[in-house]
């Protein structure tokens, strides 16, 4: 029997709410409805980004 896997979002998200620094798989837009207009975007990544190899090609 194969197990379940769970479904990956296909983008991050890093920016700053609520005086925090958040990495969420909401967009901007998404993030400015859930948190009010006090959002900024730092940068978005593909998911294959978040892998090992994609930090340390950055």
């Amino acid at each position: 029997m194969q197990q379940a896997r769970a479904l990956e979002p296909e983008r991050y998200t890093v920016c700053c709410a609520d005086d925090r620094i958040e990495v969420s798989f909401w967009d901007l837009e998404q993030m400015t409805v859930r948190r009010g207009s006090n959002v900024c975007q730092f940068q978005s990544y593909g998911s294959c980004f978040l892998t090992a190899a994609g930090w340390a090609a950055d």
